[in-house]
């Protein structure tokens, strides 16, 4: 079975952005399901701010250790490991995040 992404259930979980969005959250076990929700969460998020773009580091670092295999950078980009950010990371401030790891508990940056 195959889940479609709806705007419904973003309306349904998120009925006012203006309200708290800490308390609730929308799970789904593919990460292709995850991104296309986001983008729908964003776009709907204070629409007049436009989203900022975050991209990762592209090329392979040669060592001549170890033999590399020239990646393309299409390639390396459509690369998207469990545990790490898309290749593009929008944002917009002011939108609710998770962190993937703990960046600094005694501020407040931990995952989860």
């Amino acid at each position: 079975p195959q889940c479609h992404v709806t705007d419904d259930i973003v309306s349904v979980v998120y009925p006012d952005f203006s309200a708290d969005r800490t308390k609730s959250v929308i799970v789904t076990p593919l990460n292709q399901d995850v991104d296309e929700l986001n983008d729908k969460i964003l776009n709907i998020f204070d629409p007049n701010t436009p989203a900022r773009e975050y991209k990762s580091i592209d090329s392979v670092i040669e060592d001549s250790s170890y033999q590399v295999v020239h990646l393309t950078t299409e390639f390396l980009n459509s690369l998207n490991p469990t545990g790490m950010p898309p290749h593009c990371l929008k944002l917009k401030v002011g939108c609710t995040i998770m962190l993937l790891r703990n960046l600094d508990s005694k501020a407040g940056l931990c995952n989860g």
